[in-house]
């Protein structure tokens, strides 16, 4: 090997280093930021479960950890976490919902069928996550009945039946 070779090589070995370290930085980041984001959902869920008066039946929900790849969910669902509530399996969904201001974040609540207590399933919707004031109802920020029922079929038909269970 001559030495324009050896050059050659070492160019070529500190650019390919750098691609390396920018694409790995990249990842890193991309990482990072939807860890940030599944601890956000969580504080939004916790916040919506104490301070909504449309859920005062889940007050008590506690929230598991998924891993973060799971907060990218299929179709409109922004994430999907597992909770358990009284010893039964519930899902909490983010969708978007758009109102009269903008853009907000629904969240609904699955109960999935519980043999053990005859239990259906059922979609229902809890509130607006968000910095927003949960003490308004959805109405003053544009989002009306038919909004929140048209959102709570929409997940009944993707989310239930995609997953198998029975209605």
């Amino acid at each position: 090997m001559n030495n324009e070779t050896k050059e050659k090589l070492k160019k070529s070995g500190i650019l390919s280093g750098i691609f390396l370290a920018a694409v790995l930085i990249l990842w890193g980041t991309s990482h990072l930021g939807y860890i940030l984001k599944e601890e956000i959902y969580i504080k939004s869920a916790e916040t919506v479960f104490a301070h909504s008066p449309l859920c005062t039946e889940i007050k008590n929900a506690k929230l598991l950890k998924t891993s973060s790849k799971k907060i990218t969910a299929p179709n409109f669902f922004n994430a999907i976490f597992n909770a358990e509530h009284n010893g039964s399996s519930i899902s909490v969904i983010f969708v978007n919902m758009t109102g009269k201001y903008g853009t907000y974040q629904g969240m609904f609540v699955c109960k999935e069928y519980n043999a053990k207590d005859k239990q259906e399933n059922s979609v229902k919707f809890c509130g607006l996550a968000g910095n927003i004031d949960l003490n308004k109802q959805p109405d003053y920020y544009g989002i009306t009945p038919l909004i929140i029922n048209s959102m709570r079929q929409k997940i009944e038909k993707q989310w239930i039946t995609q997953r198998g269970f029975t209605k």
